[in-house]
């Protein structure tokens, strides 16, 4: 049942939103270290209808990650990339193509198919916009609070607020500003559920165009409680939708392992040399390793 919730006014629905939605921001910044795996459902729409699955996997340990990424080949997507970062050197290896490239700085943007589970139910603190495309949030983002992520939830306008009987507690619609994404402005539309005054579970997250349309839509459901990360979600949908408002795209993501603060190895965010058969320094542009070595 539905029933409208007393509350103490707009002013105070909006900071207490603000808050909550605050201590999900640093529950994650005092992550350690994490490790996540996951198992994915894909379906690609359009006159040449595509389904299969995947796998993601992912470590973090301060600046420093890991990720392994698959999917099946005729989906069509980057499959088979392992990318990782040690705090000195970024390598980024191709199983497909047997290449492993490196170089010394971290690279902003992502070069996987798929989004990192881990960072779906905070996707309203991304920065993958225009300024920044295919950028991915790390864990190292949490660490220090970013100007542009802290003022787009300071902004955020509570739509609706509703007691859930049903959900046992409650519904909170918020409108938080966006950016542009292919040069079309959107906005932020996020459903979250209060179960308590520190407890807070994100429901939704939809881009939203400026007629109106979703431009993708995250959704999350299995909650289950952590110690430290509280109510996380294990099943994530990932919804993608084209210029006339069509499915053109849907993920669903099983969170299988979701260990925080245990103990990694420091050999997990090295890929050596001995795993691909061309080896690549990309700063220096020259190969390593491979029938191309010899000439450089």
């Amino acid at each position: 049942m539905l029933a409208a919730s007393a509350g103490n006014g707009a002013g105070a629905d909006k900071e207490k939103a603000i808050r909550q939605l605050e201590r999900t921001r640093e529950r994650y910044s005092a992550i350690k270290s994490v490790r996540l795996a996951a198992d994915v459902k894909i379906a690609i729409y359009g006159k040449d209808f595509r389904a299969g699955v995947g796998t993601y996997e992912y470590w973090a340990e301060g600046d420093r990650y890991r990720v392994k990424s698959r999917t099946d080949k005729h989906l069509g997507l980057k499959t088979d990339f392992d990318v990782a970062y040690n705090g000195k050197r970024f390598y980024l290896l191709d199983h497909r193509q047997k290449v492993l490239s490196y170089r010394q700085n971290d690279a902003p943007r992502t070069t996987v198919a798929l989004p990192n589970p881990l960072f779906l139910p905070v996707d309203y603190l991304s920065n993958d916009d225009d300024e920044c495309a295919l950028c991915a949030l790390r864990l190292s983002d949490f660490k220090t609070e970013n100007a542009r992520s802290s003022n787009r939830v300071k902004s955020l306008t509570v739509k609706d607020e509703r007691r859930d009987d049903g959900a046992g507690g409650i519904v909170r619609e918020l409108e938080m500003p966006g950016g542009k994404t292919n040069r079309q402005p959107f906005h932020l539309s996020v459903r979250a559920l209060e179960l308590s005054d520190s407890q807070t579970r994100v429901l939704q997250i939809n881009r939203v165009a400026a007629n109106g349309k979703a431009l993708s839509s995250l959704s999350f459901a299995d909650f289950t409680p952590g110690a430290l990360l509280g109510e996380f979600p294990r099943s994530i949908s990932v919804k993608a939708f084209d210029d006339d408002g069509n499915l053109a795209l849907q993920a669903e993501f099983t969170i299988k392992v979701l260990e925080v603060n245990g103990t990694i190895e420091n050999n997990v965010f090295t890929i050596g040399f001995d795993e691909a058969e061309t080896v690549r320094d990309s700063d220096g542009k020259k190969f390593m390793k491979g029938k191309n070595a010899k000439f450089n």
